[in-house]
């Protein structure tokens, strides 16, 4: 069972990392920055930042400069 949740953690972990990276990389910022705008989405909208990172990965949100 302890084996799921490590699993679970880190597909969590790697998609907030892909997310950062997407976001980093279209805005030309830091990735700090990058981290900051997700969370930021996240409260505008009352969602979790998981749910902003999947649909920054899913290309559901536009990122924009």
């Amino acid at each position: 069972m302890a084996g799921n949740s490590q699993d679970a953690r880190a597909d969590h972990n790697e998609c907030l990392r892909r997310a950062i990276a997407i976001v980093s990389t279209r805005l030309g910022c830091p990735v700090e920055d990058a981290l900051d705008r997700l969370r930021l989405w996240a409260r505008a909208t009352g969602r979790s930042v998981d749910e902003i990172a999947a649909d920054v990965i899913e290309h559901v949100i536009s990122i924009d400069s």
